[in-house]
């Protein structure tokens, strides 16, 4: 299970890959759902973290009807 903090609830597991999972979130302030990828970094190799800056730099600039959306991030210091 992940730990996002007092702001949002955490509703179940979407998905799961070999390097984390997709969760499916609440945002307690208003309701809103979200999908929220949680990656293990630690257990990545160099090219594996190279490869997650782009695609987090990639998501956080598209804007299309038809891909989601890049909202934040949430690091995890002690996990």
């Amino acid at each position: 299970m992940i730990d996002l903090g007092d702001d949002y609830e955490v509703i179940g597991v979407l998905g799961q890959g070999s390097f984390g999972s997709v969760w499916k979130i609440r945002r307690l302030e208003d309701g809103l759902f979200f999908a929220c990828k949680s990656v293990v970094y630690s257990g990545m190799d160099q090219q594996h973290k190279e490869q997650l800056v782009t695609e987090v730099n990639v998501m956080r600039d598209l804007q299309h009807p038809h891909i989601v959306r890049y909202i934040d991030r949430h690091v995890d210091k002690k996990n």
